[in-house]
């Protein structure tokens, strides 16, 4: 248990967004360094999913309002382009408690059991695919909860 989950209601919070910069693999790794250390801060956990299209896909949780707070961040965040939320929930329990940030890069992942994965990444798709296909964004994240990859 993380220390604030006891007095806060925890939610989660999965959103897309597209990489309005080319970032490097040592970008990714800064980001990630930063991001591991705000979010073990302020009791949030999380996993995202990058591609080499520059979209991403993030699910964070934690306290309600600290998760609220990360959002209007990552919203204004300049490196980031058409964010929409996806899914916003309440949880009983973390997917992800023991990752301040879970990260994987999707164009190395090989994932047959995903539906429809292999067409996604072999095709020009963009932010959109994933907003009209919220569900298949959705399995993602649930593919990586389910095999706890890191």
């Amino acid at each position: 248990m993380n220390k604030h989950e006891s007095t806060a209601s925890l939610v989660e919070l999965v959103y897309v967004s597209v990489a309005s910069v080319d970032f490097t693999h040592q970008d990714l790794i800064e980001i990630l360094k930063i991001a591991r250390k705000n979010n073990y801060l302020n009791d949030i956990s999380g996993l995202l999913l990058y591609n080499n299209k520059g979209n991403f896909i993030q699910a964070i949780e934690g306290p309600e309002k600290a998760i609220n707070l990360l959002f209007d961040k990552i919203k204004q965040d300049q490196r980031h382009d058409q964010v929409y939320q996806l899914a916003y929930r309440p949880i009983s329990k973390r997917c992800f408690a023991d990752w301040q940030m879970g990260f994987k890069l999707l164009d190395d992942v090989p994932m047959p059991e995903v539906q429809g994965f292999s067409e996604f990444m072999h095709q020009d798709a963009n932010i959109n695919h994933f907003v009209e296909h919220k569900n298949f964004a959705l399995e993602l994240l649930d593919y990586f909860r389910k095999t706890n990859t890191n």
